[in-house]
């Protein structure tokens, strides 16, 4: 972006000063802007597409694997590969956008007419009015990539009994406009090993969110859980058998920021800031302590 701007106002004062009609200078601008566009979506069409593969044949996929509980077929695994569809999809409708503002608005400077715009805005208004009401309505795109994350998390025995709501309203800060917001969060619930599992995972601001799993397991006394150095840790006053097993586990800044507590409601492992991977290690631990406690 201050490459673009930069270049931009670089072109304008050396070619557009004393011009009575840029037109060159501002073509040279919007083609400049064109390419940064053009290389954006191809830069986010790649990472969707790697993301898609770390997710099918990296940690991610593999901790999905490892807990499942029920058997990993074509439905769920069906289900994993829709979800980056979308994604590939909003990507795409962002570009047919900006590829239609492209031929609607630099017209205007370059050919001096105004009929490319009074054609195109109709269409890229239809088309994000289109998308919009695709997204937002009962059953829509929104509800769907929920519905396809409980598809996908059912060899896990867990089901979605809660998703958030999305609206749009307006943006509180500058620039001033209407955009998506998201409300409540994300609860998974179902049964796993025989104890009641519980995950929560409240809209956060940006990519990393809150992250709370339980598993409900009788716990005679009650102990905190820590991370130092890497490693999980529990007081010296908790269970031999809690110390032993966290002891085997593997020291790594995976459990960065992680905090645990065991008591009556079973144990709970919560994070501020939650990659999208860290909850299933958190299960996965929390299990591990579980099967001890019992």
């Amino acid at each position: 972006m201050v490459v673009v701007a930069a270049g931009s106002a670089w072109i304008a004062l050396r070619y557009g000063q004393n011009q009575a009609d840029p037109k060159g200078a501002l073509g040279a601008i919007f083609l400049l802007i064109g390419a940064f566009m053009a290389v954006l979506f191809v830069l986010q069409w790649l990472d969707i597409g790697r993301a898609e593969r770390r997710d099918a044949l990296g940690s991610s996929g593999e901790l999905w694997r490892a807990l499942a509980v029920g058997p990993v077929d074509d439905d769920a695994l069906a289900a994993r590969r829709e979800t980056w569809g979308v994604a590939r999809q909003s990507v795409s409708t962002g570009a047919l956008i900006t590829l239609l503002i492209f031929l609607s608005v630099p017209p205007i400077y370059l050919l001096n007419t105004w009929v490319p715009f009074i054609v195109g805005t109709p269409v890229i208004v239809g088309i994000a009015l289109w998308k919009s009401l695709r997204l937002l309505a009962p059953g829509g795109d929104f509800d769907q990539a929920y519905e396809r994350a409980g598809r996908a998390l059912a060899p896990l025995g867990l089901r979605v009994t809660e998703h958030p709501s999305l609206s749009i309203e307006p943006k509180g800060v500058a620039p001033y406009r209407m955009g998506p917001a998201l409300h409540g969060a994300l609860v998974l619930d179902g049964e796993r090993h025989g104890r009641p599992v519980h995950v929560e995972m409240p809209v956060g601001a940006g990519v990393r969110s809150p992250s709370q799993v339980t598993v409900r397991v009788p716990v005679r006394s009650s102990f905190e859980l820590r991370v130092r150095e890497g490693k999980v840790r529990a007081p010296k006053d908790a269970p031999a058998s809690v110390r032993e097993t966290l002891d085997g586990v593997p020291a790594s800044t995976d459990w960065t920021g992680l905090r645990g507590h065991a008591g009556p409601d079973g144990i709970t492992i919560a994070r501020r800031n939650a990659g999208q991977e860290d909850w299933l290690r958190d299960l996965w631990l929390a299990e591990r302590l579980a099967a001890h406690l019992e």
